[in-house]
């Protein structure tokens, strides 16, 4: 999968770590005969592979007009039992829009969190099968390469673990781009391409129809997305969150998910009206800040505007 590179001095780990729970996240389960179905015709991928054991997909429940109400993975348990990992903030609100959709379907939505846990370790790709120990089940809820963190869905209740922390996991995000619901977005704010989702492999094109489909599949093939999900750099002073990305008086976007480093964050920000700035030399700034925009990003839409 495509993601930016991370800046140097990041680190990869190359051997498993000890889990890290998630304690902001929470599981779904949707159960039944028409479980699969009913998730399927709703979602932005394609969960026809979706296999016991087999990597999860990351998909979005969108609104009629595009925009994404909801983030999730989907990891299927059993032959009629789908998870859903979601922040835990959404999830009354995604149960309760799944139960609006499901009609006549055979289909229960329950909150399993009190007995399912997210949790995070990074793993080689080559040890993606033989990870698991034998007595404590578990299954993918992602995998972003080509840093091998993988997010993990455990069938086990939560548990403190020495070693790494949360915050590890959403730093590790950040170094390579990839933005999460909550922190860089909220709930019917932003379109897929907004977030790079049709980088990142959220967004299944060559799929039938599911909510919103139209409006991302006109983006894709009839316009360039001016806005996208960045990595902003600043060298000097830290950046903080919610703050407002500026060139002048002209607002870009706004400073979403920052690392405990303070200098790297992620931002959805219009890359054109940036591009604009930093053709006329003003400085881009957060608070005073001054901040640099990843240059892949720049340089990935004037390919595209060019094309």
């Amino acid at each position: 999968m495509n993601t930016p590179a991370a800046k140097p001095g990041t680190e990869v780990m190359a051997e498993p770590t000890p889990e890290i729970s998630l304690e902001d996240r929470a599981i779904l389960q949707v159960a039944g005969a028409d479980a699969h179905d009913l998730l399927d015709r709703l979602v932005t991928s394609d969960l026809s592979g979706l296999e016991p054991g087999a990597p999860a997909i990351r998909a979005g429940l969108l609104t009629p007009q595009g925009k994404i109400l909801f983030e999730m993975f989907v990891a299927r348990a059993d032959a009629g039992t789908l998870l859903i990992d979601v922040d835990a903030g959404l999830a009354e609100d995604l149960a309760k829009r799944l139960a609006m959709y499901r009609l006549r379907a055979d289909a229960e939505i329950t909150d399993v969190s009190d007995t399912h846990a997210t949790v995070a370790s990074w793993v080689p790709p080559d040890d993606f099968g033989t990870f698991w120990h034998a007595d404590e089940p578990r299954a993918f809820l992602a995998a972003y390469e080509p840093k091998r963190l993988v997010i993990l869905r455990s069938a086990l209740p939560s548990r403190d673990e020495d070693g790494p922390a949360a915050e590890d996991v959403y730093d590790h995000l950040i170094e390579i781009g990839i933005g999460w619901q909550g922190d860089n977005f909220g709930s019917g704010e932003v379109f897929p391409h907004d977030v790079n989702w049709d980088v990142i492999g959220a967004v299944a094109f060559d799929k039938g129809c599911f909510i919103g489909q139209e409006v991302v599949s006109r983006t894709r093939h009839k316009a360039v997305p001016r806005r996208r999900l960045v990595q902003l750099f600043a060298e000097d002073q830290a950046l903080k969150g919610g703050t407002e990305v500026k060139a002048g008086t002209a607002t870009l976007g706004t400073v979403g998910g920052v690392h405990t480093n303070g200098h790297l964050a992620l931002a959805v920000l219009r890359i054109d009206r940036a591009i604009g700035a930093l053709n006329s030399g003003d400085a881009i700034t957060a608070d005073d800040v001054t901040l640099q925009i990843d240059p892949a990003a720049i340089e990935r839409y004037r390919e595209a505007a060019a094309a």
